[in-house]
């Protein structure tokens, strides 16, 4: 956090190590958090409350963007469109090799229940997200996903019974045909009585 504000930074390679950790440029004063960038290292997937259009009041819920970098920098962020963000918060996106985007989302306030949802990247835009909820068939709170590359397994945030801490970290594998395995807790080894996210 800068000034109390979630912000991205970043570093680059030099010589010698590393250069300072520094804000990334694209975000100005708006928060901006849950990063993740392509398999592909070209596209950065973020949340941000930047309003829709500038010189607009920014948003009240988190709306997913990305921006490219490309060999003069980045690109302007873009809205990920109203397909994918709704007046909820859409948070921490991870995507596939061919493009398809999972997140959470949590509606009404920050009481109420998170899911995971996916969407397919076609040639006209992103599908309609599914709530992974009837895939899975749980009924639990299941967020902040991270998908493999090739979609072979899917770790996200839960909090459970068997937990070490307040949240722990779990795993699905995929068993294909879009069946996967029940949930596993990761560990001691990676969660802890702390929350891991």
């Amino acid at each position: 956090r800068i000034g109390g504000k979630p912000k991205i930074l970043m570093m680059n390679r030099i010589s010698d190590g590393w250069s300072d950790a520094q804000p990334v440029p694209f975000i100005g004063e708006f928060d901006c958090n849950d990063f993740t960038p392509s398999p592909d290292g070209n596209t950065l997937y973020f949340t941000s409350d930047m309003p829709l259009e500038k010189g607009k009041e920014r948003s009240k819920q988190g709306n997913l963007w990305t921006v490219q970098i490309t060999d003069s920098g980045w690109t302007k962020p873009h809205h990920l469109g109203e397909q994918i963000n709704t007046e909820w918060h859409e948070s921490y996106p991870s995507v596939s090799y061919d493009g398809t985007l999972y997140f959470f989302r949590r509606e009404k306030d920050r009481e109420s229940k998170a899911d995971i949802y996916r969407s397919m990247l076609t040639e006209k835009g992103y599908t309609e997200p599914e709530n992974l909820y009837n895939l899975f068939k749980n009924d639990r709170e299941e967020l902040d996903p991270f998908i493999a590359a090739d979609e072979s397994y899917l770790i996200f945030c839960a909090n459970r019974e068997e937990d070490y801490g307040s949240y722990d970290l779990y795993i699905r594998f995929k068993l294909g045909c879009d069946t996967w395995t029940e949930p596993i807790n990761m560990g001691s080894d990676i969660n802890s009585p702390g929350l891991e996210s």
